[in-house]
């Protein structure tokens, strides 16, 4: 049956022996043999570990982001991402670890001038109320017990790593 699959070296998935190309990660796939034995043998290698993603999403939308972040000055790269990055999109706006919450701060501040309404229900968030309909939040809610708008996950899962922008 071994002869029959091939696997992925990154995340295992398997694969008809025809196919040459994880979908997900675009490693090379191998031999069920090789996946047990030996190393990886990547044909598109991970962004490099002093990168960080700070933006994803479509290509259009990676490259948009990734001329406005050059403008300003940044060493950027749009990659394809690899599987099991934290970027969800399928291509990604990877810049310098150290750098990376100064561009997204960069980002931020473009979509707040493309978006300025979004000043207004920042305040009001500050305030304990909702942006949609004023109604007070109560504590940790996810939505508004009002009128039921989503304000997003509010459990203390963020880590903090400055990645995002949201939490500086």
């Amino acid at each position: 049956m071994d002869e029959q699959v091939k696997v992925c070296p990154e995340c295992g998935a398997e694969f008809f022996a025809h196919v040459i190309e994880c979908n997900r990660c675009e490693a090379e796939l191998v031999s069920p043999e090789e996946a047990r034995g030996g190393a990886p043998k990547k044909k598109h290698a991970a962004p490099d570990d002093g990168l960080a993603c700070v933006e994803d999403g479509t290509y259009e939308r990676a490259n948009e982001v990734a001329w406005m972040l050059r403008s300003s000055g940044f060493d950027v790269k749009v990659l394809r991402t690899p599987g099991g990055s934290s970027c969800k999109g399928s291509f990604g706006v990877f810049i310098d670890r150290g750098a990376a919450p100064e561009a997204a701060r960069k980002i931020q501040e473009a979509w707040k001038r493309s978006h300025p309404e979004l000043a207004a229900s920042e305040e009001l968030i500050r305030e304990g109320k909702c942006p949609a309909c004023g109604a007070l939040l109560m504590g940790s809610s996810e939505e508004c017990p009002d009128c039921g708008l989503f304000l997003g996950v509010r459990d203390g899962s963020c880590d903090d790593h400055g990645g995002c922008g949201t939490c500086n």
